[in-house]
């Protein structure tokens, strides 16, 4: 799982090496649609690796939240659109947060003792946010958004599993 996170906090940014298709920040690259992808092709390999790709891409995307959307910020269209999100591109990121760590921790409660998944799950999130904050955006607020939307994740979780309980 961890090896995976660190490996899939990168691969949003591959669509640089395909600039003549896609544009930096592509809606395909800068989307859970990759750790999808693994998840078909890698469905072998079990849930925790698969959990970790999405957690490395979610936090990727979480800490692109926080650039102002304008110019090469923006989530784009890939050919022949181009076409900017403008602000949806907040709306567009976000969602794909949240969607790549519910999956992530339904993946890690598969997978590792239930006592220990979301909170392993939490920290490696903070601890890969912390890495990529510090090395890639300059910024402690990657930290905070790493710890709060998988918190935030774990939480509705539980609530809603409370609610199915009752």
């Amino acid at each position: 799982m961890m090896l995976m996170a660190w490996i899939f906090l990168g691969v949003p940014d591959i669509d640089l090496a395909l600039m003549p298709i896609l544009h930096h920040r592509s809606i395909i690259t800068h989307s859970i649609l990759p750790a999808l992808v693994f998840l078909i092709l890698g469905r072998s390999l079990g849930a925790a690796p698969i959990a970790g790709a999405l957690i490395g891409i979610s936090v990727h995307l979480a800490c692109d939240m926080l650039s102002p959307m304008v110019g090469f910020a923006q989530i784009w269209l890939p050919q022949p659109f181009l076409i900017p999100l403008g602000p949806l591109s907040y709306l567009w990121l976000g969602a794909n947060v949240l969607v790549g760590y519910v999956l992530a921790l339904r993946l890690a409660m598969a997978s590792l003792h239930p006592g220990i998944a979301v909170p392993f799950a939490v920290a490696l999130s903070g601890v890969t946010g912390a890495a990529y904050g510090a090395l890639n955006e300059q910024s402690a607020a990657a930290v905070m958004v790493s710890v709060l939307f998988p918190l935030m994740t774990a939480g509705w979780l539980f609530l809603r599993s409370r609610t199915k309980a009752a």
